[in-house]
């Protein structure tokens, strides 16, 4: 079970055991639904699903079907002293993982600038895992050695950190809107951020959220 005493090497170890079973029952689940989506004509379907391991780790999970493809998402999370944290792993090549680590200061500030009023953390994980699987990132500049800085824009706004690359963990420290980005910032979420609505019409010409939305 996933507990704030951990360190990274044991999350990130942790985490590994849980995906096999999680990308089963993604594509268990995902076959069900196009099943059932298919006869009706639905172009988008996105759907999120809950998950409590034999590990005792908390996950949901996000199906993203379209006629291009089958995406999924995975995301789980716990508390710490100072609130909801969140680990959310891709797979590399070699059973390796790239994983976020979503720290309980960006989830505050997550909750607080977009005036969420989520109380409860399944809630807050369930919105921003629907809003925010997507990103555009850059290393901005290294503060170590295998550490840089970065810059990740989503569809709601930029998210700050810090990206190990030794360790593949990008940790993510805070959330900021739109609006309160400054001098060289605004010119690099505007670039980012073409560059990432070019990716979200090519993979999804109709709008996901729109499509739940519509559900």
């Amino acid at each position: 079970m996933l507990v704030p005493q951990m360190s990274m090497e044991e999350m990130i170890k942790e985490v590994k055991n849980d995906l096999p079973i999680l990308e089963r029952k993604s594509g268990y689940h995902a076959v069900k639904l196009f099943k059932i989506c298919s006869p009706i004509g639905a172009k988008t379907v996105i759907r999120l699903f809950d998950y409590y391991s034999k590990h005792k780790n908390k996950w949901i999970y996000k199906i993203h079907l379209s006629k291009q493809e089958r995406t999924g998402a995975y995301i789980t999370y716990f508390e710490s002293e100072k609130g909801l944290c969140a680990i959310m792993p891709t797979t590399l090549a070699n059973n390796n993982i790239h994983v976020f680590f979503l720290t309980s200061h960006f989830f505050n500030r997550y909750n607080e600038r977009l005036q969420l009023k989520l109380i409860h953390p399944k809630d807050i994980i369930s919105h921003f895992i629907l809003h925010n699987e997507k990103l555009q990132s850059e290393l901005i500049k290294e503060v170590n050695q295998y550490v840089y800085e970065i810059f990740a824009v989503t569809v709601e706004g930029v998210l700050l950190g810090h990206h190990d690359t030794k360790l593949n963990v990008v940790y993510i420290n805070t959330f900021i809107t739109h609006d309160m980005l400054k001098g060289e910032q605004v010119d690099r979420y505007k670039h980012m951020s073409s560059l990432l609505d070019e990716f979200l019409k090519e993979k999804y010409p109709v709008n996901p959220i729109q499509q739940i939305a519509n559900k």
